[in-house]
């Protein structure tokens, strides 16, 4: 460990690891692709210098040897992956629906389409804003809410909302159990 100079990782990989690099202020911490690409280029690279924030699965990928376990801050934390396909597959299972809604730039419009989620009993479970691209001060939203696309009230509350904006469904799947 005392001969790590520079560490690579998503910045995400980072964020989940901070206390950790706090303990360690003489590491570089440098953004890279995604915590896989990050175990293959300290792969590749094989210095003593260099080191990744990545998944045991990526380690063993690799041949890297994990030199620090459990480093992250929550243990609740996960990052969860998804199947995606070209043309959607209907699950009268689904319970969960990931979307992404890009609203007009003026007062009460993300109001509005929150209310319609409330308006038809659609919980929402999840709300993070993200800059739009070349629009300073304006921001899409990616949501999560519980239903699926199935059932005639997420369809009312998504016709409803593209009223106002654009919405675009990423997906409808089971939710994780805790």
């Amino acid at each position: 460990m005392e001969d790590i100079k520079e560490v690579y990782s998503h910045p995400q990989g980072f964020a989940q690891c901070r206390s950790y690099f706090r303990q360690h202020p003489k590491m570089e911490l440098l953004n890279y692709f995604n915590t896989a690409k990050s175990a293959e280029l300290v792969s590749r690279k094989k210095t003593k210098f260099m080191a990744a924030v990545a998944g045991a699965q990526a380690a063993e990928l690799y041949g890297l040897e994990i030199l620090a376990r459990g480093i992250n801050d929550n243990n609740n934390n996960y990052t969860r992956f998804f199947a995606i396909a070209a043309e959607p597959e209907p699950s009268p299972q689904a319970n969960k629906i990931t979307l992404v809604l890009t609203l007009k730039h003026e007062p009460g419009s993300l109001y509005n389409a929150l209310g319609r989620f409330a308006a038809n009993g659609i919980n929402m479970l999840n709300i993070e804003s993200r800059p739009l691209e070349g629009k300073s001060w304006e921001y899409f939203f990616h949501i999560d809410i519980s239903g699926n696309l199935i059932d005639a009230n997420v369809q009312k509350a998504l016709n409803e909302i593209e009223v106002d904006g654009s919405c675009r469904v990423l997906g409808n799947y089971v939710a994780a159990q805790s």
